[in-house]
């Protein structure tokens, strides 16, 4: 057998119609060619690809053919896989009749040395191609070294010149800021001194009788009636 193949048994509906006419024409019941089972509906088998003679079919059990595979096998029309029988095995395995061939017997020392000299050409054409590949890549490499080189200078040289000007703003800012903070102590300062001034002369009178008047003008003559009172 050459598992190199793949032919549905009978009882395979999408088995190719002219192959299950063949078989049914020429033998109405088939067997396998091994154990002689009868090839009927219920059985799974493959039949020669090569000769598809009526004859030539194996079930699944002699090929040791898993049903799950068997059944990918048949149900799958663009598997490539194909079974040959024993005999067409050994005449597809047989090269002596191309290797040796009486009329042409130098024709596989002439195909060998093409292959020879066409598999040198490829050799060279490889080493060329990886050649220059290698010199394309160098030249890219180069390129972005030197674009991180000149941004690396670039920035080596502006970094002097941004860190005075970070410096400069940061120092105008605390100096705004600090000026600003004197300033509004300063000033607190002097509304407080101003008050303590004003109110330097001011006496303080204890257990004065609490006026009970809505009007604060009325509450204010009263406290002025009684210190007045008082002082006299």
């Amino acid at each position: 057998m050459s598992v190199n193949s793949k032919q549905p048994s009978v009882s395979s509906p999408v088995m190719p119609q002219s192959k299950a006419k063949t078989a049914r024409a020429s033998s109405p019941v088939p067997s396998c060619s091994s154990c002689g089972t009868i090839i009927t509906d219920d059985i799974k088998a493959l039949q020669c690809d090569c000769c598809q003679d009526a004859h030539m079919w194996k079930c699944a059990d002699c090929l040791n053919l898993p049903f799950d595979m068997y059944n990918h096998l048949v149900s799958d029309p663009n598997c490539s896989l194909r079974w040959f029988c024993s005999t067409c095995d050994k005449r597809a395995m047989d090269t002596s009749n191309t290797c040796h061939n009486p009329d042409n017997p130098d024709k596989m020392d002439r195909l060998v040395t093409m292959v020879e000299k066409f598999l040198d050409k490829l050799a060279d054409f490889e080493g060329k191609m990886n050649d220059k590949c290698d010199v394309v890549v160098s030249n890219e490499l180069d390129a972005r070294l030197k674009i991180l080189e000149n941004r690396f200078a670039k920035q080596e040289q502006e970094l002097p010149e941004r860190f005075d000007a970070f410096k400069s703003n940061v120092t105008s800012q605390l100096e705004e800021k600090i000026s600003k903070s004197v300033i509004l102590d300063n000033s607190k300062n002097a509304n407080e001194d101003k008050e303590i001034d004003k109110r330097k002369n001011n006496m303080i009178i204890y257990r004065v009788p609490e006026v009970t008047a809505s009007s604060a003008d009325e509450r204010n003559e009263a406290d002025l009636v009684y210190i007045t009172e008082l002082f006299t």
